[in-house]
């Protein structure tokens, strides 16, 4: 007998609040209107009204750029026990919010989750905090405040929160400076869905460094959550997007972050900094979010001039290739601002696997490294065992490589690379570093030494072991196109058992892998088998599995 009388008050309630805002409501006619549309089972999406210039229309610097613009996404969570908001838009959309709202559920919205203060996302807290309780980080209150904006959230949290409504969690996380200081992603868990607030939009990145933006930390922003357990993202403005879509703007902005570093320390004056991003070749020239991110431009510029001279090791980590038909293939793996790897080509051939050491990142986009020629290389039989120096920089997704024999005068050779899985950038952040670093000290090749097969479920597995004195590194390949190779490190021999770690950065391609991820590899020797058990680095108690693998195969 009571829930019919509690549902007529929630509706009075909700009528008396759209009366209160239809009332203070401005008049303006939109290019489009508000809209709502499914998710998934129990969620929704509402976006609109669209307008020229920007989400509240033309004015002051916004002028018409031919695109239509919207307030922030506001999604709605069903329960049987009430509504779920996040974000609510302006204060004079929260009345045709409503409306939407009831035409997919007749209960009362019990709950708003904040993505971040800006109006055009949460200008409804001032409507809504008279009738809804509103969580928020806690940053979010704060910029309320010293920003004079109505309607501060009343509850706050720091890093994690959850709401559990009609047996439904709706969780928010706060994993650091993005867009703002406050900024919150939202997880639907049981539906695998997010809310990313303006971390990720239809448009380009806008740093507001007023309210406690980061471009640097917005990269690990985008890192964690990518970890999250999700296959539909809502953004901050625009249609439903993909975690592909989420990855690719991460590496986007990598590459927008060193080009504004590279020009900040050369003192580009800031007037022409705007036309050197080159931002056409990433898309984001012209967004809805492009004129926007003018307005930071001075606050990015400084934020970028202040760090260290250090080429992040995520863009170099992983497998490069020439290209063409016959290619030749470079993995590396970095570790702070050093790394090691392989170079080979063809790579099923033992002869043609070099090590790569002695890597350095310099700075915002140049690198050195050593190949080493012991046994083979191009210029083996003129020269002896010699080492190639080479010197590289990276720009648009590209490494330019010089290489010269190191103290001899002969003329230098030019490489260009470009990476295997396309936009793919692993979190190296945790990566230990590589017996490759160093210089490989002037050992004989052991009689082991050679390609190693067996039988994998696909093709068969090519394994070249590369082994001097006690230590062991090389390839793993099948099919051994650049695709398909994979670096082997850290590995040693006592004379009849051999350790060593396959590293899985970007080969095989998993959309979603974000570390490195490394199998330990444990044998025992006898004739020409070896026979190996193998774990998964961090998981070395859970099951494995077991290999035979026969050689060494002399060509």
């Amino acid at each position: 007998m009571m829930r019919p009388a509690r549902i007529a008050l929630v509706v009075g309630t909700t009528g008396a609040l759209i009366l209160a805002v239809v009332l203070s409501a401005q008049q303006v006619r939109p290019a489009a209107p508000m809209q709502i549309e499914k998710v998934k089972d129990g969620l929704y999406l509402i976006r609109g009204p669209f307008n020229r210039c920007a989400p509240n229309g033309c004015g002051g610097a916004f002028g018409d750029d031919g695109l239509l613009h919207e307030a922030g996404d506001v999604a709605v969570r069903v329960t049987s026990e009430g509504l779920i908001l996040v974000d609510d838009k302006y204060q004079d959309n929260v009345a045709e919010i409503l409306e939407k709202v009831r035409s997919v559920s007749p209960l009362p919205v019990k709950y708003v989750l904040n993505t971040h203060h800006h109006t055009d996302h949460a200008g409804g807290d001032a409507t809504f905090i008279t009738t809804t309780e509103i969580i928020a980080h806690r940053n979010v209150r704060e910029n309320f405040l010293r920003n004079k904006q109505p309607g501060a959230p009343r509850v706050t949290f720091t890093d994690q929160a959850s709401v559990v409504l009609g047996g439904v969690e709706v969780r928010a996380y706060y994993f650091g400076r993005g867009h703002t200081n406050g900024d919150a992603v939202i997880h639907f868990p049981d539906l695998r869905v997010i809310h990313t607030g303006d971390l990720i939009t239809e448009g380009m990145p806008v740093m507001d460094y007023r309210n406690g933006a980061s471009a640097v930390e917005w990269v690990s922003v985008l890192d964690k959550i990518l970890d999250l357990d999700f296959d539909v993202a809502i953004p901050g403005h625009g249609p439903l997007l993909t975690r592909e879509r989420i990855r690719s703007d991460r590496q986007k902005l990598v590459t927008m972050n060193q080009r504004m570093a590279d020009l900040a320390r050369k003192n580009v004056p800031i007037d022409q900094v705007f036309g050197q991003l080159r931002l056409e070749d990433l898309g984001w020239n012209h967004t809805v979010s492009t004129v926007a991110f003018r307005g930071g431009l001075s606050g990015y510029y400084e934020e970028m001039k202040s760090q260290p001279p250090v080429f992040a090791a995520d863009p170099l980590s992983g497998t490069w290739t020439t290209g063409g038909p016959s290619p030749q293939t470079f993995v590396f793996k970095a570790s702070g601002d050093r790394f090691g790897g392989i170079a080979c080509g063809p790579c099923d051939r033992a002869e043609s696997v070099f090590r790569v050491e002695d890597g350095r990142i310099l700075d915002a986009t140049h690198v050195s490294f050593f190949v080493s020629y012991d046994t083979a290389g191009p210029r083996f039989r003129e020269l002896g065992r010699y080492r190639d120096r080479v010197v590289g920089s990276l720009a648009d997704g590209q490494l330019a490589l010089s290489a010269q024999p190191e103290g001899r005068n002969v003329p230098a050779s030019t490489l260009r690379l470009t990476r295997v899985v396309h936009g793919f950038v692993p979190d190296t952040s945790n990566v230990p570093p590589s017996s490759l670093l160093t210089a490989d000290p002037a050992a004989a090749p052991s009689p082991i030494e050679g390609r190693w097969v067996f039988a994998g479920r696909v093709a068969q597995q090519n394994v070249i072991l590369k082994v001097r004195g006690q230590k062991i590194w090389g390839v793993i390949c099948g099919p051994c196109d650049p695709g398909g190779v994979t670096l082997i490190d850290d590995g040693s021999f006592d004379g009849t058992t051999l350790r060593f770690y396959i590293n899985h950065i970007d080969t095989p391609p998993s959309p979603a892998q974000r570390g490195v991820r490394r199998n330990i590899m444990t044998g025992t020797l006898s004739g020409n088998v070896m026979r190996f058990t193998w774990v998964r680095e961090g998981a070395e108690t859970e099951p494995g599995g077991d290999i035979v693998m026969f050689g060494p195969i002399r060509e």
